[in-house]
């Protein structure tokens, strides 16, 4: 049920709806748990809590679930009930406590007391009911809680024009060649990051999410993979360490933490989308993201990224605070990706603008992207 009226209630005036109504509206279903396998399950569980994230509805304390116990929890617990439908651009978020929701109070706190409860918090609960037993304390059994999504900046049409995924090389050969203003970063004057604008102080985050997004892609040869095994041996293994950038393989982080994407060969169509997804959560995890991906099917993005895009070298940022690297599925080169971008992302007053500043050019005729997947796509969390 919405909660009752309070002027300082974020929820106030959002409508309240059925979940799994609002995330159909987004071509979004999640595959019944009984119909998920073992080898799916994992890609399934993150491409469900990346969606969910995408309504800005974020979970935590989950550690005591396995990811089958959690899928199912989801699917019990959540996706039937209602929540408030949060606008892509809301400031709010949907926080929801995994070890109290979906049972009894005396249950929760339990569990509670047995892997979440500190010391402390389990000495004063003990003071406060002598003579009862307190729960031993576990370990947690499972670390998800960590890598879950976390609240992000609002979602919005911010994105420039394509091709701004580009090779240090190309990037200073760019910044030579063309005039000053061709190549900039917003000012913190410019008024597209208004502080009237932003009242909770995200325009930094823009102008570093903007600046990550100017030079990534940075360096590195294009190695193609599409005939190798992802269990073939590195004879040129890296070393990395993760107090400090590096100019590393994205492949190569990934596989230092034992995760191997599957070659394409190796999947079906049932399967394509859940190595996917896991693949995605993977990138996350090193603050690695994909940005214009709606024109291209599972199968093609999942080629794209496995087959050159995490054998490029870039930094790997994973531990900067707002710093970011960002791939645009757009990059194939200037004029592909603009027109890319004209036929599928641009709006009605960007392709007239795009019009007015090339008189006599052939505007491409616009598309309905095929596809839906932008709106959940992993993000970068704003840090505190």
């Amino acid at each position: 049920m919405p909660p009752e009226d309070d002027p300082e209630n974020p929820y106030e005036d959002a409508p309240w709806r059925g979940v799994t109504e609002m995330l159909a509206e987004q071509g979004f279903t999640a595959v019944p748990s009984a119909q998920v396998s073992k080898y799916e399950l994992r890609g399934r569980l993150w491409e469900l809590i990346y969606a969910l994230a995408g309504k800005r509805i974020f979970f935590f304390h989950t550690d005591h679930l396995s990811d089958r116990e959690f899928y199912n929890w989801l699917e019990q617990n959540w996706l039937p009930g209602q929540a408030a439908d949060l606008p892509p651009a809301s400031e709010w978020n949907c926080h929801v406590d995994v070890s109290e929701s979906g049972t009894s109070k005396a249950t929760a706190e339990r569990l509670a007391l047995r892997y979440y409860a500190d010391e402390d918090a389990r000495a004063t609960w003990q003071q406060e009911h002598p003579g009862q037993t307190l729960p031993l304390h576990q370990a947690l059994p499972y670390h998800r809680d960590q890598h879950l999504p976390r609240p992000h900046a609002p979602i919005t049409k911010s994105w420039p024009l394509p091709g701004f995924a580009m090779s240090m090389e190309e990037f200073d050969t760019a910044a030579e060649s063309r005039d000053d203003d061709t190549i900039s970063f917003p000012s913190e004057e410019n008024d597209e990051f208004d502080e009237e604008d932003d009242p909770l102080g995200l325009a930094a985050v823009d102008r570093e999410i903007h600046r990550g997004s100017q030079v990534q892609d940075l360096g590195g040869e294009f190695e193609d993979t599409s005939s190798s095994s992802s269990e073939t041996s590195d004879p040129f293994p890296v070393e990395f360490s993760t107090n400090e950038e590096t100019f590393l393989r994205p492949i190569d982080v990934l596989r230092q933490r034992g995760f191997s994407p599957l070659p394409m060969a190796e999947l079906t169509e049932e399967t394509v989308a859940p190595a996917l997804w896991e693949l995605l959560h993977e990138l996350n995890r090193m603050n690695f993201y994909v940005v214009h991906t709606d024109h291209l099917s599972d199968e093609e993005l999942y080629q794209e990224l496995t087959r050159s895009v995490i054998y490029q070298k870039v930094i790997i940022p994973e531990l900067m605070e707002t710093a970011a690297c960002y791939h645009d599925c757009l990059h194939q080169g200037p004029d592909e990706a603009l027109l890319l971008w004209l036929k599928y992302y641009a709006s009605a007053e960007q392709c007239q603008d795009w019009e007015a500043d090339n008189p006599g050019a052939t505007l491409p005729a616009t598309t309905p992207l095929p596809y839906h997947r932008d709106w959940h796509l992993p993000q970068l969390p704003v840090r505190p």
